[in-house]
């Protein structure tokens, strides 16, 4: 638009005039303070009501228990029986039933038979060329030499049994005494252990192997042990039992 055209249609009024003319923030802020006083008392004063949703459905299920083996719901039954799949299943209480589906995964299962190759073996001896010994050529052999091993000399075992307290009332350092028996029936390492029933004179009363009571060499140690002494307490003390330790040593080499 011309500047011509423009100031004429000021001049008639037609023209509005939408810029601030100079001097007019005073009636700007007025404006805005009157707007905000407005807005502000009708968001205080002026209640705005939702409406109120309705309340869902509440959710209700029935369950009525049927009884199949009546006559009156015989039908029931039979739809029941020819629309599930509970008719296709076998009877697990029927054992021809379960046993031919076991045999028919079994024999879809099995594996391929093994079948080995069988190989021809040579059993001829073979043979083998003796060759870089010295003085010995492919076809003999140097003659045998006579070992002589010299023999083993051991001294006869000199066996003792050591007495060794396991369970004792009183204080008592062991004793010893030497094997009366056979040296082959002893081994070292060996023991036997026994139940003594000792009275105030230190005289055992009774004597009992634990490891084995038939055992001869057990025995043979229990009469020796029934003969030995022990401490003696005050006359008429009561009987004390102890458990002793009976070890084969070899003293052959002391």
């Amino acid at each position: 638009m011309s500047r011509k055209k423009l100031r004429r249609d000021r001049e008639a009024g037609l023209h509005f005039h939408w810029h601030l003319p100079h001097g007019s923030l005073g009636r700007l802020a007025v404006g805005g303070l009157v707007a905000t006083l407005f807005w502000g008392a009708l968001l205080a004063y002026v209640e705005v009501r939702l409406p109120t949703p309705p309340p869902l459905a509440e959710r209700a299920t029935e369950l009525e228990v049927v009884n199949l083996d009546h006559p009156a719901n015989r039908w029931l039954a039979e739809v029941i029986e020819r629309e599930s799949p509970f008719h296709a299943r076998w009877d697990v209480t029927d054992d021809a039933s379960l046993e031919k589906a076991i045999a028919t995964a079994l024999v879809a299962s099995k594996p391929a038979s093994y079948q080995p190759a069988l190989m021809a073996v040579d059993r001829r001896p073979s043979t083998h060329i003796l060759s870089g010994l010295p003085g010995v050529n492919s076809k003999t052999l140097p003659a045998t030499e006579r070992v002589e091993l010299p023999p083993i000399t051991r001294p006869n075992p000199d066996w003792w049994l050591s007495v060794t307290p396991v369970i004792s009332s009183n204080e008592w350092p062991g004793t010893s005494f030497r094997w009366s028996g056979e040296n082959s029936d002893l081994s070292p390492g060996e023991s036997w252990t026994f139940q003594l029933l000792i009275d105030w004179r230190g005289t055992v009363v009774s004597c009992l192997p634990l490891n084995d009571p038939q055992d001869p060499r057990a025995l043979k140690i229990a009469e020796t042990l029934r003969v030995s002494r022990f401490p003696i307490l005050k006359k008429g003390a009561p009987l004390r039992q102890w458990q002793l330790e009976a070890s084969a040593v070899d003293r052959s080499s002391k």
